[in-house]
């Protein structure tokens, strides 16, 4: 559905990714009226808005009967039978999330479709007919710093071009996006809070091709598990954004305890890898630069994992949890010369042999580069941890176990 709705989009215009592109070379204005200025009318322009004309409405009046329906909004873009999109701007270093339910409260009162808040940087897009709280309606988070310019401009004429406004595609695109978005979520909560119908379907499976029963607490474990397995099972010819797979019809231990591994060679690190002896010239093919993974304790939480490409992305996940507002911010000092380590961009973040992968508690979602080897996986752990203030070798945060 969504792929179909946007097959029918009119592709970017070269104005508009060239208006990004001279937004970003200049600073980005501190206040509201130079964020209406510098950054959202030559935006609205490159997107087929006359801002000179009676399309584009400054200052609309909202004359609500209520005190909480009645204000002005900054911006307003006007179609044949009334407003159709609700623009407001804000300072620079102001949190967005303080206005959400005033302008939501303005656009349903005057039936608007679709609204926006930015503060230059930042464009939060709302469905304000939609039901549930404010939070649940917002559709898309865009990035004019960070995200690629040419998917920036691609998503911005989807839902803010004048004629798609118009014809109400825009509408159906954003009620399509949403509907995936939710229905992510409520997968996601379902693998990681499982009820009991869908640990007694997966019971009976296993019991089924292995004649073996799991307990209930064995399969919920499982079905937590498969939110991060299932991106590293990717096929690399195929990339999908989101993907998923069934949970394993073979019971394996609990996760609870690690792995029982002979005592000789289990070992607990933190960040000591470096340290490993390294292979000489002639068996450098046949040996691996880091030992095999077997686990993780995150926060002392304890989760098998096989692949450190894996591991790094659920150790992401953690951080971001804890420092959501600030994450995309600092992980900028972690880029690479080709690859952003992460993004909200897909593509970004894909090479041709590694397909990015994702946070799962990310809103918009944050894509991740995790092409290279265990080593350069182990070394982007410690750079991330140390990024934001956590010691590398602090065990209470992280550590790993190997063979």
């Amino acid at each position: 559905m969504l792929r179909l709705l946007k097959e029918k989009i009119v592709p970017s215009s070269q104005d508009l990714q060239t208006a990004i592109e001279r937004i970003r070379v200049t600073p980005f204005p501190d206040n509201e009226r130079a964020v209406e200025i510098k950054v959202i009318l030559p935006l609205l322009a490159a997107l087929g808005w006359d801002i000179h004309g009676d399309a584009v409405r400054y200052q609309y009046k909202v004359s609500g009967t209520r005190s909480r329906n009645q204000g002005v909004v900054d911006m307003a873009l006007i179609g044949a039978r009334g407003p159709l999109c609700f623009i407001e701007a804000k300072n620079a270093d102001e949190r967005l999330d303080n206005h959400v339910s005033q302008l939501l409260g303005y656009a349903f009162y005057e039936g608007v479709v679709l609204c926006a808040l930015t503060n230059g940087r930042e464009w939060w897009l709302y469905l304000p007919r939609e039901g549930g709280k404010p939070e649940t309606r917002k559709f898309a988070q865009l990035n004019l710093e960070t995200d690629p310019s040419d998917s920036l401009a691609e998503q911005m004429q989807q839902f803010l071009a004048k004629d798609n406004l118009e014809s109400g595609q825009a509408e159906k695109l954003g009620k399509a996006t949403l509907s995936e978005k939710r229905e992510r979520a409520i997968w996601r909560e379902m693998l990681e809070k499982p009820d009991k119908s869908l640990v007694q379907t997966v019971s009976e499976r296993i019991e089924r091709e292995t004649g073996i029963r799991p307990p209930a607490s064995r399969v919920a474990t499982l079905l937590a598990e498969v939110r991060f397995e299932a991106q590293d099972t990717t096929s690399q010819n195929t990339p999908t954004t989101h993907p998923r797979k069934q949970a394993s019809t073979h019971p394996r231990k609990p996760a609870s305890t690690p792995p029982r591994k002979p005592a000789s060679k289990l070992e607990v690190k933190g960040d000591q890898d470096k340290s490993a002896t390294q292979p000489d010239h002639d068996t450098k093919r046949k040996m691996s630069p880091s030992k095999k993974i077997y686990g993780v304790k995150i926060w002392g939480e304890y989760r098998e994992v096989r692949r450190w490409s894996v591991a790094y992305v659920m150790l992401a996940n953690e951080i971001y949890k804890r420092n959501s507002e600030t994450f995309m911010e600092k992980v900028k000092s972690l880029d690479g010369r080709k690859f952003p380590s992460f993004s909200h961009s897909e593509e970004a973040c894909s090479s041709p042999a590694s397909p990015a992968k994702y946070l799962e508690d990310s809103d918009p979602t944050i894509f991740v580069y995790v092409h290279g080897s265990a080593s350069s996986q182990e070394n982007r752990v410690k750079k991330l941890l140390e990024t934001f203030g956590y010691p590398s070798d602090d065990k209470n945060i992280w550590e790993t176990i190997t063979e």
